[in-house]
């Protein structure tokens, strides 16, 4: 039987900025036209990766401040993160640095962060009516990327569309990959470790089986003199 892997997958981001309908493409590979509230919404996939067959399970988080206080309840054992924002919207890339980067501060600590933006079909009318005097806006070119994956730690950054479904299955690969392989090199360092302590614990008893044969080695060459003594003695005696 195929072994299968499995891992937890959390999304985040603003409201409307497209991260459930990212999350209903990649589980039933359709578009979901019509916007419904996410409140903590549950997907599962298969998908298959370098290292065998990965069970991902996708916890869809509430964008909306007023679920601030409950959406950390997700955080835990989280394997995947993934933080989406708007590309047609400056505000909610504007978000990723004065919201969403200080709450996950300390709550996902060495979790895999990737960054998505959202709506590429969308990217070319991203600035048409939004104000041009925006401090922050969507990576242009590889060294806005470069940059962005600086400033925030991020693994890597992917933009795609949910309604065509330009980029979702290769995102999902790429980020699926290279978590397995990240788990593969665990793994090695993991055995390499469990087989350098079971080698010490070897040399070890060996060590302490030596050192105890020469203390019983001691002891009966100092019962025998003992006993030669006495016997010396008995002989004098008589």
């Amino acid at each position: 039987m195929e072994k299968k892997f499995e891992q937890k997958l959390v999304i985040i981001g603003d409201k409307f900025c497209g991260k459930s309908s990212l999350l209903i493409r990649i589980s039933k590979q359709i578009f979901s036209e019509g916007y419904v509230p996410t409140l903590f919404e549950n997907y599962a996939s298969e998908i298959e990766s370098n290292q065998g067959l990965v069970q991902v399970s996708m916890y869809d988080t509430p964008g909306d401040d007023n679920y601030s206080h409950i959406r950390p309840l997700s955080y835990p054992d989280t394997d995947i993160l993934l933080l989406c924002f708007d590309l047609s919207s400056p505000q909610s890339y504007h978000n990723i640095f004065t919201k969403w980067l200080p709450e996950i501060h300390g709550r996902c600590k060495n979790v895999p962060l990737y960054i998505i933006g959202c709506k590429l079909d969308l990217k070319e009318h991203q600035m048409a009516d939004q104000p041009i005097n925006w401090r922050v806006s969507p990576p242009c070119n590889q060294e806005d990327i470069t940059s962005l994956l600086c400033q925030t730690g991020a693994c890597d950054y992917f933009e795609c569309s949910a309604k065509s479904g330009t980029n979702v299955s290769e995102i999902v690969r790429h980020i699926i990959n290279a978590r397995m392989q990240i788990y593969k090199i665990e793994r090695e360092k993991s055995l390499i470790h469990r087989t350098k302590e079971s080698i010490y614990l070897q040399r070890f008893d060996i060590t302490r089986l030596s050192v105890i044969g020469t203390k019983e080695d001691q002891r009966m060459s100092t019962i025998a003199t003992s006993d030669g003594m006495r016997t010396d003695k008995r002989c004098q005696i008589i």
